[in-house]
């Protein structure tokens, strides 16, 4: 975990809606982009960073993109 955190970038996610198997050939759809999210960099750096900007705390704490565990983490920076 030291690595992607020293490296700054976590990787590429997705929200997994309904578990099946994923064969080769198997096509992906967007479902929804919610307008107001953050990307996965952004993400990893306000999780990790010691300084957060509070308008990308903001952000992460009300996205419906971001888990709700993640979201009440967030939350705590706003009171």
């Amino acid at each position: 975990m030291k690595q992607f955190i020293d490296y700054g970038f976590g990787g590429t996610y997705l929200r997994i809606l309904e578990e099946g198997l994923v064969a080769v050939n198997d096509s992906f759809s967007l479902l929804d982009r919610p307008k107001s999210t953050l990307t996965v960099a952004q993400l990893f750096e306000l999780a990790f960073s010691k300084n957060k900007n509070p308008n990308l705390v903001r952000i992460a704490a009300e996205s419906t993109a971001i888990a709700p565990d993640k979201r009440s983490y967030f939350k705590r920076y706003l009171e």
